[in-house]
């Protein structure tokens, strides 16, 4: 059910310079995460990089780049799609209550800096279930394990 790809060094570079970017735009919009979980900055800026890497992962795999800068995104992540990364080989699929109900979100792991796992997916109000709610996150949050996901490659067939 996973796939594995590859990333590259263009790959790496391209989701630092768009990471930071990311978080200065969303601390520009007073989007500041440290408040409500206490992530410092790095942890932030870290988190910015690691989500462009697992939307560029979907986006070779699907052959599907964004060519949008993140300001101006209307659509997913990357095509329809909604990209959940984590640096975690056994990693949850993370929802918030404030996510979109009727979108698709993949999940993706990020075991070393050229490699991206592409788990599964699941719709938002799948997973957005009491079952799945997790109080002991440091958000708390709907946290939807890897085996509850359906395999990527049924998004491939409609």
């Amino acid at each position: 059910m996973t796939i594995e790809i590859k990333l590259t060094p263009g790959d790496l570079s391209f989701a630092q310079h768009e990471g930071v970017a990311r978080y200065n735009y969303n601390r520009a919009k007073g989007h500041d995460a440290s408040g409500q979980s206490g992530a410092t900055w790095v942890e932030q800026v870290a988190h910015e990089v690691s989500g462009c890497l697992g939307e560029l992962a979907i986006a070779r795999w699907l052959d599907n780049f964004p060519f949008s800068t993140f300001a101006d995104r209307k659509e997913g992540d990357v095509g329809p799609f909604e990209v959940r990364a984590t640096a975690y080989a056994t990693g949850k699929l993370l929802l918030q209550k404030n996510d979109n109900p009727e979108r698709k979100y993949l999940l993706v792991t990020l075991p070393t800096v050229y490699t991206a796992y592409i788990h599964g997916w699941m719709w938002g109000y799948e997973g957005m279930v009491d079952e799945y709610y997790n109080t002991s996150m440091r958000n708390p949050c709907f946290a939807i394990q890897q085996q509850y996901l359906k395999d990527p490659r049924s998004l491939m067939h409609g």
